[in-house]
């Protein structure tokens, strides 16, 4: 199987687990089914390129990073609250991550570690603070943190010199740090999504 579609398959409420003996799987869909969890065999499908579990009851992954050819991972409609060592500097070609819509608090550190990452959307969760380490994310165009409860950004997000689109709405943002003014292919626009902005918009870009 090259791929392999279940989408809103009769409610599925669990994967099988011989799923890991699908070796040359590349995509795998299971969006708008009943899942609570992905059996850990997942991890084994080391040609899949793209994965969507979407718009399911998901609670909890299993560690994603020997999935080392996957490029585009969407999960977000689901009850996920903590993403800690599932992502790491082993997801080499990961290019898309949607996460949005779920209970995420905490960022860990490790997502940082995802060295090709163009896309990451995390809107729509519980996250109160972003780490410092994203700005070792060297390649990221658009980034989605929109409702949260986001307090302040770390300084060093200016080191993301590629963002392109920084999406910040209804969150308690007061302030951008100065060092913002660094990122070069911002589009003011996306930034003009967080209330307070136009004074730093004025004082920054102007």
């Amino acid at each position: 199987f090259f791929c392999f579609n279940l989408f809103l398959c009769v409610f599925l409420q669990s994967l099988p687990r011989k799923l890991k003996n699908l070796q040359n799987l590349r995509m795998l869909c299971v969006r708008n089914n009943l899942i609570s969890a992905l059996p850990r065999g997942i991890q084994y499908l080391h040609e899949l390129r793209v994965f969507d579990c979407s718009f399911n009851q998901i609670a909890t992954l299993p560690p994603l990073q020997n999935l080392k050819n996957l490029k585009h991972f969407q999960c977000y409609d689901n009850m996920l609250s903590d993403i800690e060592n599932v992502f790491g500097n082993g997801n080499q070609s990961l290019e898309l991550l949607n996460l949005s819509q779920n209970y995420i608090s905490v960022l860990p550190d490790s997502i940082g570690s995802i060295p090709n990452l163009t896309y990451l959307d995390l809107e729509r969760n519980r996250i109160t603070n972003v780490p410092e380490s994203l700005n070792r994310l060297k390649f990221l165009k658009f980034l989605f943190l929109g409702f949260n409860g986001i307090t302040r950004l770390p300084a060093a997000l200016s080191s993301a010199s590629a963002l392109e689109e920084l999406h910040l709405q209804e969150n308690q943002i007061a302030e951008l740090p100065p060092s913002f003014r660094e990122l070069k292919n911002l589009k003011v626009g996306a930034l003009l999504l967080v209330r307070v902005l136009l004074l730093i918009v004025a004082s920054c870009w102007i």
